[in-house]
């Protein structure tokens, strides 16, 4: 890293930095960037550090604090950053956080963040364990990966839904993780900005978990598809929701929170994300416009004439908009993605060549068609195609 002061005014960091910095860039901001992949897109549209997988996430202290950036540049953090918490402390030292301090971080990422929630017509809290939950409905169904009524258990410091799976009868709960009751029903992420209140919900897209044709498995979370239309009932049960973490944990800037929609369109929240998340970068593609707060002396009416007071935020009829993350197969290198590709189909695309591990991402695939169904085949249709080239 030079020594020489940039013109950059924010530090983004985490595992994949390009969706945030996109953002930063549309409100007004120069960012600065560490990430682990420091893809071709994000070279050409910002500053940005590798940092070694060896080093991360405690070395992006130091990083941050020898940073050729103005002092008082502030530091934007994506996934999954939230489950540092003693990090960003460090990081704090020696730069303010655009978004929630790591007190707030701590706080909501407690298992038990929901249920300290007021009751709200239109939610209900997923029951949560720190020990094993017994009762005859656990006992096993004819199949093996879905127990008749089933708690998962999850890590205590998860992200992107990795390392979940299905509680077992008789199997003790590994250290530093909980079981939580398993919903039935449609995955959807909820984002939302604390100086939107009372009003602070953005929109809600639906994630894609698990999804084979993009290499992932279980409960993995490889994408988003949306704006999703919501009832009036449950737009109201979200906003007072972000409403409630805000006031309570005085959370700020953008956050989000991961949710089942069940078949009753009840909607049961699971997970509290503090931060920049995966799906806003869907839900800008679909407004035209960057959600991020934006820097001083930058307006951002826009957004808010676009989201208002309304009963419904996304509006019906419009393009369907998706991205999915692609996940390798087996180990190998990544070709010129951009002779597959046209530059606005691909995302997080690897320098030609660099070695891609089995299970790790690929790049990220976007689209969008006139409805949801459309738009998931799309996604596929280019997965399979990218599958033949890696």
């Amino acid at each position: 890293m030079s020594p020489t002061t940039t013109p950059c005014d924010l530090i983004i960091i985490g595992a994949s930095a390009r969706a945030a910095a996109r953002s930063a860039i549309g409100a007004g901001y120069r960012p600065w960037c560490v990430d682990l992949f420091a893809d071709l897109d994000l070279r050409r549209i910002a500053s940005v550090y590798q940092c070694p997988h060896n080093l991360y996430p405690d070395g992006l202290v130091e990083m941050v604090k020898a940073a050729p950036v103005r002092p008082e540049s502030p530091v934007l953090i994506t996934g999954a950053l939230e489950n540092r918490p003693d990090v960003l402390e460090a990081i704090e030292i020696h730069r303010p956080l655009l978004g929630s301090c790591p007190r707030a971080i701590r706080a909501v990422r407690s298992p038990n963040t929901l249920e300290r929630l007021a009751a709200c017509p239109g939610l209900s809290v997923c029951c949560i364990s720190r020990s094993i939950p017994r009762s005859p409905e656990h006992e096993h169904s004819a199949s093996r990966d879905r127990p008749r009524a089933s708690f998962l258990v999850k890590p205590l410091a998860g992200a992107g839904e990795r390392h979940i799976e299905f509680q077992r009868v008789g199997r003790p709960l590994a250290p530093n993780t909980y079981a939580q009751r398993y919903i039935p029903g449609q995955p959807v992420s909820a984002v939302y900005r604390s100086d939107l209140t009372p009003h602070p919900l953005i929109g809600v897209t639906e994630q894609l978990i698990g999804e084979p044709a993009f290499g992932a498995r279980h409960f993995h979370y490889c994408g988003s598809i949306g704006p999703r239309v919501l009832t009036s009932a449950q737009h109201n049960a979200l906003n007072h929701l972000g409403s409630a973490l805000v006031k309570k944990y005085e959370l700020q800037d953008l956050f989000g929170v991961d949710a089942i929609i069940d078949e009753a369109g009840r909607i049961w929240p699971v997970e509290v994300n503090p931060r920049y998340t995966a799906s806003v970068e869907i839900l800008e593609r679909a407004m035209g416009q960057p959600v991020i707060s934006p820097r001083a002396g930058e307006g951002d009416e826009g957004l808010r004439d676009l989201l208002g007071p309304r009963s419904v935020p996304a509006r019906t009829g419009g393009p369907v908009h998706g991205k999915a993350i692609i996940f390798a197969r087996a180990d190998g290198h990544a070709p010129d993605l951009l002779r597959v590709f046209n530059h606005y189909d691909i995302a997080d695309i690897p320098p030609p060549g660099s070695i891609i591990r089995a299970g790790g991402p690929v790049c990220t695939l976007l689209t969008r068609a006139n409805d949801r169904d459309a738009c998931m085949t799309k996604l596929r249709a280019m997965a399979i195609r990218l599958h033949e080239r890696t």
